[in-house]
């Protein structure tokens, strides 16, 4: 048991060194033990997963590991804040906003998918969504609702 409970705190501290960008101390503390308990916890696979990628560059593996971390564990946003941390590491934009925004389906306030948001610049999906972005249509629509929401006042919010 206390050997057990050591292991623990263990991966407790490499989640927090990931967490604050210390991968290279992270994955170190994760691989420590060859009976990782990242198998049992999902959340800590997926901090394992992003160490992974940072350290290694073991993109294709610590995808794997995430993917299989969020079926276990699919109510947590860390999961798919990390996820898509390690899709942009692998130049997969697309797949990144994908997890981004299903962590944010999840929890709204997730400073941290927030924040990774704001730094892609994210555009909200136009206003008709089956046609794409530079479809006149598009076009022509947004320009309504930008005119519409600036003569009411507001940039914010959906048109009511």
């Amino acid at each position: 048991m206390k050997d057990h409970d050591a292991h623990a705190g263990t991966i407790k501290k490499a989640m927090h060194l990931a967490r604050i960008g210390r991968f290279r101390h992270a994955l170190a503390l994760f691989e420590k033990d060859a009976r990782s308990m990242t198998g049992e916890s999902p959340s800590a696979a997926s901090y394992h997963a992003l160490s992974l990628a940072v350290v290694r560059k073991q993109y294709h593996e610590a995808l794997s590991l995430s993917l299989n971390a969020a079926k276990k564990e699919f109510y947590n946003p860390d999961i798919y804040n990390n996820i898509g941390k390690i899709c942009l590491l692998m130049g997969r934009k697309d797949r990144a906003v994908r997890a981004f925004r299903k962590g944010l389906m999840l929890d709204k306030t997730h400073h941290g998918i927030i924040r990774q948001m704001k730094r892609l610049g994210i555009r909200r999906k136009p206003p008709l969504y089956f046609l794409h972005r530079g479809h006149i249509m598009n076009r022509l629509v947004g320009g309504i609702i930008y005119a519409l929401r600036t003569v009411k006042g507001t940039s914010r919010g959906r048109l009511h």
